[in-house]
């Protein structure tokens, strides 16, 4: 079976694709040659899907999100919630008067004070857990076919978050077909490269676990058989991830509208990016025996150094 499903191996399916939404989205001709992952119809991809963007710390899922994914919608992330915390008066407040600490002096460069803050934000006031706690009650009330779109930006380092997750979402009224998951993989000493980049840098045994974890979760995945249907039952795509390998960006130099990502846009677009569809919604998943040579080795070689799962 053929490795890499890029832009190339999917025109045709792109071309329908555009077609479908044509008379409500103003793009240039020169976008046909993005390589959107589409994990529906354009109708479909409006209401009720539910993305899990798997992968480990510095992996890029925040670049998929913006640039790869069809399905736009509320984006579930702890890490944002940790920054919004530092800024916010309440939280600083009531984290001063329990904990003794002022978030504001905390330099999210510094791991020690990013493992702190994550202590604080996540595991003693629970903050992650009551914000989507609120937007989960605000869904109740939607009918099935006007549900939002929900991007799950988790690591997935073990399968009681995909079990999580499930059972919360089946509970709002979202169907196993329309639960899906990205992996974002990439070399994990790209990842330890980009992390020092960012705003919020991971403790380095943190990064490395997140990428042991996830790698052992999603092949444990693909091992379930049928009995990963009563969890999800839509796509699953293993999207790689190395800048100037994996993908390719190309300047796009105007605005666009697109129904995709709510509103007017001036950015570049991604012309190449490697992914592949282990899983289409309501089909079987592929065994990891079924995987080619070149997704095998690409998988070991972005993961060496953390484990030997694949």
């Amino acid at each position: 079976m053929k490795g890499f499903k890029d832009y190339s191996d999917n025109q045709m399916l792109h071309e329908e694709f555009l077609k479908e939404f044509s008379a409500t989205t103003d793009i240039s001709g020169d976008v046909l040659s993005e390589a959107m992952i589409m994990l529906a119809n354009a109708k479909a991809a409006q209401f009720g899907n539910v993305v899990i963007m798997a992968g480990g710390s510095g992996s890029g899922k925040g670049f998929v999100i913006n640039n790869l994914v069809q399905i736009q919608g509320k984006v579930l992330d702890v890490d944002a919630l940790k920054l919004a915390a530092i800024k916010s008066k309440l939280i600083n407040a009531k984290v001063k008067q329990e904990f003794g600490y002022d978030l504001k002096s905390f330099e999210l460069k510094n791991p020690d004070d990013v493992g702190r803050l994550h202590a604080i934000v996540s595991d003693s006031l629970n903050i992650p857990d009551k914000v989507q706690a609120a937007f989960f009650a605000s869904i109740m009330t939607q009918p099935p076919e006007r549900k939002p779109n929900i991007l799950f930006d988790v690591t997935m380092k073990d399968l009681r978050k995909l079990q999580n997750i499930s059972l919360a979402v089946r509970d709002l009224g979202y169907l196993p077909k329309d639960i899906h998951i990205i992996w974002v993989a990439n070399d994990v000493a790209v990842a330890r490269e980009q992390n020092q980049k960012r705003d919020r840098v991971v403790p380095d045994e943190i990064l490395v676990n997140t990428h042991a974890g996830v790698s052992m979760t999603m092949k444990a995945i693909l091992e379930m058989g049928d009995a990963l249907k009563k969890y999800m039952d839509g796509n699953i795509v293993f999207s790689f991830n190395n800048a100037g390998i994996d993908t390719e960006m190309v300047d796009h130099g105007k605005n666009v509208k697109n129904q995709f990502t709510r509103g007017k846009f001036k950015i570049g677009y991604v012309k190449k990016a490697n992914y592949l569809f282990v899983k289409r919604a309501g089909k079987p998943q592929l065994t990891p025996d079924q995987l080619s040579d070149e997704v095998i080795n690409k998988l070991r070689e972005y993961t060496k150094t953390v484990t030997k799962a694949w």
